[in-house]
């Protein structure tokens, strides 16, 4: 199987640890349970050595929506798992918590 679906997969299910309801870049029809963790990738993260490419990483956008901002997203950041997170933004859209975060993995 492919390296980086396994990957996926992997932070899929560490991301179920945390919240039950988990989404990777769920489509508009889609009704999610509330609060829920919704993921999209971010991009690759490269590394260079000796002007070259020397490692590659997937960075996600990794999104924590909650009724209440009882900071569920704090277990998120700098963790043993995936320590290269990174807090970007929140904000408020149609009475829903959101923050944002970016996760190398």
């Amino acid at each position: 199987m492919d390296d980086a679906l396994e990957k996926r997969k992997t932070f899929h299910a560490w991301l179920k640890t945390i919240c039950p309801n988990v989404y990777f870049m769920p489509p508009a029809n889609v009704k999610m349970v509330y609060p829920c963790i919704v993921y999209t990738t971010g991009g690759v993260y490269t590394i260079f050595a000796n002007n070259k490419p020397y490692s590659k990483r997937v960075e996600y956008s990794v999104t924590v929506i909650e009724q209440q901002p009882n900071l569920l997203w704090t277990k998120l950041i700098g963790t043993e798992e995936y320590p290269y997170s990174k807090y970007a933004t929140d904000f408020i859209s149609d009475n829903l918590y959101h923050t944002v975060i970016d996760i190398t993995v």
